[in-house]
């Protein structure tokens, strides 16, 4: 029993602060990560960092160059084939053919205002480690042609490939009921 108090007493003391503040390392945040067992199982990964900032840049770009009207200029940002998912309807092919598409239906509304509450690059370090997915979440303002006006809560996730140019999108909005 005495070697029991003795080794608990010796754990504890070596178990104690010594009153120096500890730094956590991207190390330390490495090894938690890979300790974590989660309730299903991951199908990409779960192993991410912060990734290229010029990359969430340029998807506010692309944003503001929507709300303008002038998203064919934006057509080298693209990759040649380009797939984009909108709450559930996908669009996949040519970049001309796609962008074509998105700038008629841009076309078609009168206004559209734009607000961006959170934007971030990341990347997966154990899975396309040369890409970027770049999360964004904000709100859209649309006006039709005939002066109807509809507001969403917008997600998009965006992935540039190995070439810095956008092969993918996915939307996902929240349209806000209308106001009596």
């Amino acid at each position: 029993m005495k070697k029991l108090l003795v080794f608990s007493t010796i754990l504890a003391v070596a178990s104690c602060n010594n009153g120096t503040e500890t730094k956590s390392t991207n190390e330390d945040a490495t090894k938690l990560n890979t300790e974590v067992t989660y309730a299903y199982p991951i199908n990409y990964s779960s192993k991410f960092e912060m990734g290229d900032p010029k990359k969430s840049q340029k998807v506010s770009e692309l944003w503001k160059a929507f709300d303008d009207n002038k998203l064919m200029d934006t057509k080298d940002d693209f990759a040649d084939s380009v797939s984009m998912e909108f709450s559930g309807m996908v669009m996949s092919g040519n970049r001309d053919t796609i962008l074509a598409h998105m700038s008629g239906y841009r076309s078609s509304l009168a206004s559209v205002v734009s607000k961006i509450d959170v934007i971030f690059s990341t990347r997966s370090i154990d899975k396309d480690s040369d890409g970027n997915w770049i999360c964004v979440w904000g709100s859209e303002k649309t006006t039709s042609m005939d002066n109807k006006i509809d507001s969403a809560k917008i997600h998009e996730i965006w992935h540039f490939n190995k070439e810095g140019k956008i092969d993918q999108m996915s939307q996902y909005k929240q349209e806000y009921p209308m106001a009596k």
